[in-house]
């Protein structure tokens, strides 16, 4: 009799402690197996919560009132736009994208609307990704709902916003 039937007689003589042994070696595989395996996801998800937070540091002017930007949510005061490049020039900081944005609420024919310019978006050198943003060509207006509503605006229509024709 070879060695492999003894094994499988001996097995099915003793039912109970071969299915606990079996039980045993599935678990000793199966939990490094499920720890790895969780780990990438927990991994994966962070990384995507991550890129959908969006941009979370504002450097704002050291001059800006802050009860009075957390009120508005922008900054009366205004930072030049080499403030970024001097961001760029610095090796010794990690970031992925920098984005200038002006922010200015205005009275539009009687409407209130918070104007937001977007410079270029600027990621590191030699670590270019992907735009976190859209894009808004120039020449163009983007109008959100409530102010598209309240000027009774529609898709594709030319708009005239302080002297200058969208």
């Amino acid at each position: 009799m070879s060695a492999l039937a003894l094994i499988l007689r001996e097995a099915l003589h003793r039912r109970l402690t071969t299915s606990l042994v079996l039980l045993a070696l599935i678990a000793t595989v199966a939990l490094p197996v499920a720890v790895f395996l969780s780990g990438q996801a927990s991994k994966r998800e962070t990384i995507r919560l991550m890129r959908d937070l969006g941009y979370n540091l504002r450097i704002i002017p050291k001059d800006t009132d802050m009860p009075d930007f957390w009120a508005r949510g922008y900054s009366q005061g205004v930072l030049p736009e080499e403030c970024v490049q001097r961001f760029l020039d610095r090796p010794d900081l990690s970031y992925n994208h920098l984005i200038a944005m002006l922010n200015q609420r205005i009275d539009w024919d009687g409407t209130s609307a918070l104007v937001t310019g977007i410079a270029t978006e600027v990621a590191p050198r030699g670590k270019q990704k992907p735009s976190m943003i859209f894009t808004v060509d120039a020449g163009t207006l983007h109008v959100g709902h409530a102010v598209a509503a309240g000027l009774a605006l529609t898709k594709g229509q030319t708009v005239s916003l302080r002297g200058s024709s969208f």
